[in-house]
């Protein structure tokens, strides 16, 4: 009987397994380019200010073979405002650019967690003036350090951390060492901070993208001629940015910036020291933005 029964057992049909589908790991794509229109609020060292821009925005994240994550974020605009600074505002007219582009390598490309390496470039180039004074004669009205004249910056920056990509969703968390370099403003002197930071990151392509940065800075020591004594700036900064895409690829968006500079000054025969600050400097504004291409 029992040889029966195994004999009937093997001769049964064995049942097929089922299909089993295996979604292909995606590489992350968005960019967009076109007009964009901003208004914002702020302080500077002088006091409290107004501006709006209109001008081209370009912002790209894109994986490649989920190894590399290529972004940038890149604004050309006239800028319009006031500055008050004197009892009457003055008003201010003139341009503003600005760009990051960076580079990141995923180690583990094929995980959806991975290490994470990049490094980045920024630049910057602020050309604002209140007419009726040259641009090379703002030093003779009240400062207007923090809002207008002719600034250049530059950046680069080195970092490492941990990336998560799904899909068309991303986040990317790192710790950044960075050089920021600000040119001389009407008062203030040129300055390299070098400075330490951590930023995050989430982009959900074609949807939304959040970017929080915190650094600490400072400078190389620097002799006061004639006084025997060193003075060492430091500055701290605090960048917070969002953005909505809607289906129609329309978007509008939202920063906050604070930030604020000081000094340590020591005298070498004495070793006193003292500790100078200027008024933190914060900016708040909103942005809406028409692509007239990108993806998706």
């Amino acid at each position: 009987m029992i040889a029966i029964a195994l004999m009937l057992l093997a001769a049964e049909p064995v049942a097929p397994l089922p299909e089993v589908t295996v979604n292909p790991l995606t590489d992350l794509r968005h960019l967009s380019f076109g007009p964009f229109f901003s208004a914002e609020i702020g302080t500077s060292t002088a006091g409290y200010d107004l501006a709006g821009d209109l001008g081209l925005q370009s912002f790209r994240l894109t994986s490649y073979d989920r190894t590399y994550l290529l972004g940038w974020d890149l604004q050309l605009a006239l800028r319009a405002g006031g500055l008050a600074n004197t009892h009457t505002n003055q008003f201010f007219i003139g341009g503003t650019g600005q760009g990051v582009v960076d580079l990141h390598h995923r180690l583990r490309p094929q995980s959806h967690w991975s290490p994470v390496v990049g490094a980045g470039v920024g630049a910057g180039l602020l050309v604002l003036g209140t007419p009726g004074t040259p641009l090379n004669r703002l030093s003779t009205i009240n400062s207007v350090d923090g809002y207008g004249g002719v600034v250049p910056t530059g950046s680069a920056r080195l970092g490492v951390g941990l990336s998560w990509l799904k899909g068309q969703r991303a986040f990317l968390v790192e710790l950044l060492f960075q050089e920021f370099l600000r040119g001389a403003q009407v008062v203030a002197p040129f300055a390299a901070f070098s400075e330490g930071g951590v930023s995050a990151r989430l982009d959900l392509a074609g949807s939304f993208s959040a970017i929080v940065e915190a650094f600490y800075g400072v400078t190389p020591d620097a002799g006061l001629g004639g006084l025997q004594a060193r003075s060492q700036s430091r500055r701290v900064e605090l960048d917070v940015k969002a953005r909505k895409t809607f289906v129609n690829r329309w978007w509008v968006g939202a920063f906050f910036e604070l930030s604020q500079e000081g000094a340590i000054v020591t005298y070498e025969i004495s070793k006193t020291q003292f500790v100078t600050a200027q008024a933190p400097v914060f900016r708040f504004g909103l942005a809406v933005g028409l692509p007239l291409g990108g993806e998706p």
